[in-house]
């Protein structure tokens, strides 16, 4: 529910610059891609990302630090403003389905190869941005907050099931599993080129600096985890953009 409400409050904001936007433009007609005269413009994305976690801490909660990148989807909306001749400010709402690889011991302390598939609504609420022709460079912070997540897991029968259990429990005092943050921050890098009228292939970096697991219980006597989890995001995105 607290998602679903923070979901509503950044439409409703993207809403209301959407109007100002709108209010405040010199030409209502549809514009051409980057178009320096269009002063707000709006647009899509979607793409796919490759997502893997590192740190020191990986092989504390799983079977080795090994995190192999997992391909997954998202789409999102973006706002650009002109601001001074080639530098603008951006701004992004995402959906962001993601998976990260992890490995599990199974029953016979065998390997198992897993991974963790998240759903995340991201905000990136000021990007900036540097135009020089077709070219755009753009870097710039983000927040997530976690909306699903689930870990597959193999029974003794060896079959595969998704424990939704890591997104957390109220049950869950951390003596036996850790669950993850209901939020992220870290910086986006991106690399995008103006390939057609409207059109946009976009390249990204993302690298998260919030630990992701939840150890609230840290300092209680005898928790087998460490005491700050340092598992951290991070992926690769390519992404098509296209300008309303």
């Amino acid at each position: 529910m607290k998602t679903v409400k923070i979901a509503f409050f950044i439409a409703f904001v993207f809403n209301t610059l959407r109007v100002y936007a709108q209010q405040h433009t010199a030409n209502d007609s549809l514009f051409l891609a980057y178009d320096v005269q269009q002063r707000t413009y709006w647009g899509l994305q979607a793409g796919l990302n490759y997502t893997s976690l590192y740190g020191k801490d990986i092989s504390s909660l799983f079977a080795d630090a090994k995190s192999p990148y997992k391909p997954a989807a998202q789409v999102g909306l973006f706002m650009e403003n002109v601001l001074y001749k080639n530098w603008r400010l951006r701004h992004e709402l995402n959906l962001i389905y993601n998976r990260a690889g992890v490995h599990l011991k199974d029953e016979q302390d065998g390997i198992f190869k897993s991974r963790i598939a998240r759903l995340e609504v991201e905000v990136l609420p000021v990007v900036a941005v540097y135009q020089f022709q077709r070219v755009q460079v753009q870097l710039g912070p983000y927040f997530r907050t976690l909306a699903a997540a689930n870990i597959l897991r193999q029974d003794g029968n060896g079959s595969v099931y998704r424990d939704k259990d890591i997104y957390g429990t109220a049950d869950n005092n951390e003596t036996t599993a850790l669950y993850l943050q209901k939020f992220d921050f870290g910086a986006q890098a991106a690399v995008q080129v103006n390939i057609a009228k409207n059109y946009a292939l976009a390249f990204k970096y993302s690298r998260g600096f919030t630990d992701i697991f939840q150890h609230a219980n840290s300092l209680t006597e005898g928790s087998p985890f460490p005491q700050k989890v340092y598992i951290f995001n991070h992926s690769w995105q390519i992404a098509i953009a296209y300008s309303l």
